[in-house]
């Protein structure tokens, strides 16, 4: 996600995007996630994501931002960190996101590109070898992991959800299926009866974050930045988008606790 927000502050349009994120709904995310791909290499192409970017960012090129920009991803196939410095942003952004195994690689001058997160979750050094002459660092993999269980009224309220955006993408697939048991379907996305069992994307979520923060702890000795930020997002997961309010309040006040520990 730095990939996106960082390409929107470069290009001049954090603004925009805050905006959108806030207005952001459940529909609207499982909208992004519906360019079904199976059996390929990743459940969602991300054609949507691209879309998303190019609406709500910036369509061009890296080399023509106000502001210097860097994308890092993995090269899955070597294991290398790759740093897009130049070529489209959404292409850039779309491959600096594509967590292994949900959405499928990116191809750019011929390698297969994933997540950045794999190799380097927090890119100070890349931002230093940018010319970076204070680099502010912002680390979400500390916090404990999501698992707070969901409140009923919101259990009702996510179904509801599901039921309408599931039957609309069905719709416009022009699929005939068998009836849905909608009672049941909660337990299939919850991978349970329970309202603390997690689902796909909140398992595969916190797989990431778990050797993540493995992978963080080690930079930070290597790479400190000058400030380092590390808001309190253990209660979102990694799919609810729709929880920006949330993220941001979190994310000033760690910001404003950074500032005032540094005497800033």
């Amino acid at each position: 996600m730095g990939a996106l927000v960082g390409a929107a502050f470069a290009s001049g349009r954090i603004d925009a995007l805050e905006k959108m994120a806030l207005n952001l709904d459940w529909r609207q995310v499982l909208s992004l996630m519906s360019d079904v791909s199976l059996p390929r290499a990743g459940l969602i192409d991300g054609r949507h994501v691209v879309d998303f970017v190019r609406e709500h960012v910036l369509p061009g090129d890296i080399g023509d931002l106000p502001i210097p920009y860097a994308a890092v991803a993995t090269d899955i196939q070597s294991g290398d960190e790759v740093v897009l410095r130049r070529g489209p942003v959404p292409e850039a952004v779309r491959a600096s996101i594509a967590i292994p195994g949900l959405f499928t690689p990116v191809y750019i001058d011929g390698r297969v590109l994933v997540d950045g997160g794999l190799v380097n979750p927090l890119p100070v050094n890349v931002a230093r070898e940018m010319g970076a002459d204070y680099v502010i660092a912002v680390d979400i993999t500390r916090s404990p992991l999501p698992g707070k269980p969901a409140a009923p009224h919101d259990t009702v309220s996510r179904r509801d959800q599901i039921r309408h955006s599931t039957q609309r993408f069905l719709d416009g697939l022009n699929l005939r299926l068998p009836a849905i048991d909608w009672d049941a379907l909660p337990a299939i996305f919850r991978a349970g009866s329970g309202p603390d069992q997690p689902n796909l994307f909140e398992i595969h979520g916190n797989m990431m974050r778990i050797f993540q923060r493995q992978i963080t702890l080690t930079r930070l000795q290597l790479n400190p930045p000058d400030l380092l930020i590390q808001p309190d997002v253990q209660a979102i997961s990694t799919m609810e988008f729709h929880r920006a309010e949330d993220a941001i309040t979190a994310g000033y006040s760690a910001t404003r606790d950074a500032l005032e520990g540094a005497g800033l």
